[in-house]
């Protein structure tokens, strides 16, 4: 007997606000130069956090200078030390003073503890804080390229990319060793993206071609060995791992001339395949380009022109936080960190501003539940031949929904949708039909 199942477009939306709490505007700094009152620019190019307290902000003054920003308390207030006395010094008001031209410029931060932060700049120097950035000593590596790419997973055992080479230490380069960087094709270019060390020997490197194709290398014995996992589309740009095996990418693959996707790609098999979490594009016309997590649960990808998407369940949804905006900053927050499992600090690019966003800042991150209004819902086969029922939704919020799907006798007849849809993001669900009888 075949049967036909008409159904009421009747749906369950019990959806929580989108994020909305308040960013709060945590520091606003300038430079000066020796006698003069005009301020002068600088850029963050790094965040990174050891913990929820202890962060430090990597400042590129002037296009060429390091310099730093560090809270110890959450954010609530911020110092800076002197990186390099060769170069700047701070006078009695307080003020950021420029001395000569000097040539280190910073390129990465790495502080994986408060017992460590090491900055990394070009011609083969490095800065190492051991007392939470208060004070620092210049090092070099044999190298005179720019040292790109730094990680620790401790206080001991990281890793400096540089010019095709790793150098790669166990006591935090009171010795180290150099690797030359494994190439799959010994005759072809390979170009690094990100580095992540993982575990207490396994190094994971995203890597691409001259073709511009995306690949994995990976090594269990600090360097001695790689795997090779070929093809990662789409392309991404940083890489995460919570463990050896459980990390995550995120990218922005050109759409057309002007558009680039959102891109977040999932891995449990250590890199060696991936699967889609998030494709789309929201608002900015750039995707993201990094990527955080505080636990295993709770994470943040993001990119310019302040675009932030959250995740509280591993990546299984992802919801876009409309409460990072440039018309709030007035300025593009371009680097994100989380100091919490919904707390973030973020780094604005042009007006050298920091700010918070903290869930206790506002009451207006609400669960109370309403139904946010669709922009597109389509139901089909209705009727349906009893095997399964399509919607196409499109909400004008960024919400947290339980859709479920009734008969005209008020039956439900399929499983519960319970998940994040995205502001604007046109959402394509498959329902297996249950028939009931009598």
């Amino acid at each position: 007997m075949n049967y036909k199942i008409f159904c009421i477009i009747i749906l369950t939306l019990i959806a929580h606000s989108e994020l909305r709490s308040e960013w709060e505007l945590i520091d606003k700094s300038k430079l000066y130069r020796d006698g003069s009152t005009t301020g002068y620019h600088w850029n963050y190019i790094d965040l990174d956090c050891a913990d929820e307290n202890n962060c430090i902000a990597l400042v590129e003054a002037n296009t060429r200078w390091p310099w730093n920003k560090i809270t110890s308390d959450g954010g609530k207030t911020w110092y800076s030390s002197n990186m390099d006395t060769t170069i700047l010094k701070v006078n009695e008001n307080n003020e950021v003073i420029w001395t000569n031209d000097g040539v280190l410029r910073p390129k990465r931060v790495c502080y994986p503890d408060t017992s460590l932060c090491i900055v990394t700049a070009d011609s083969g120097y490095y800065y190492k804080s051991t007392d939470k950035g208060l004070t620092w000593e210049r090092n070099y590596l044999p190298s005179e390229k720019n040292l790109n790419l730094v990680n620790f997973i401790d206080n001991n055992n990281g890793v400096i990319y540089s010019n095709k080479q790793l150098y790669i230490t166990k006591d935090c380069f009171e010795s180290y060793e150099i690797q030359d960087l494994f190439r799959p094709d010994p005759g072809e270019i390979t170009y690094i993206e990100d580095m992540k060390v993982v575990g207490e020997k396994t190094i994971i490197i995203l890597a691409y071609n001259k073709l511009k194709i995306d690949f994995i290398l990976r090594s269990d014995d600090w360097g001695e060995t790689w795997q090779y996992y070929p093809t990662i589309e789409p392309r991404v740009s940083e890489i995460y791992f919570i463990d050896p095996l459980v990390g995550w990418a995120v990218g922005s693959p050109r759409y057309n001339e002007y558009w680039r996707r959102d891109v977040i790609l999932h891995t449990t098999d250590g890199g060696q395949s991936w699967q889609s979490q998030l494709d789309t594009m929201v608002i900015s016309k750039s995707g993201l380009n990094g990527i955080d997590f505080w636990d295993d649960q709770n994470g943040i990808a993001y990119g310019w022109a302040s675009k932030l998407w959250r995740t509280s369940n591993a990546g299984k949804t992802w919801i876009h936080d409309t409460s990072s905006n440039i018309d709030r900053f007035g300025d593009m927050v371009n680097i994100f960190k989380m100091i919490g499992k919904k707390d973030l600090i973020g780094c604005a690019a042009e007006k050298n501003d920091i700010w918070k966003y903290s869930d206790e800042a506002s009451d207006l991150f609400k669960n109370e539940p309403y139904i946010p209004k669709t922009k597109k819902l389509i139901l089909y086969p209705n009727p349906s031949d009893g095997s399964e029922i399509h919607i196409d939704i499109a909400l004008n919020n960024s919400t947290k929904c339980k859709i479920a799907i009734f008969n005209i006798v008020g039956e439900k007849v399929t499983n519960d949708f319970d998940g994040f849809i995205a502001q604007n993001q046109i959402v394509k669900l498959t329902f297996d039909i249950e028939l009931f009888s009598g």
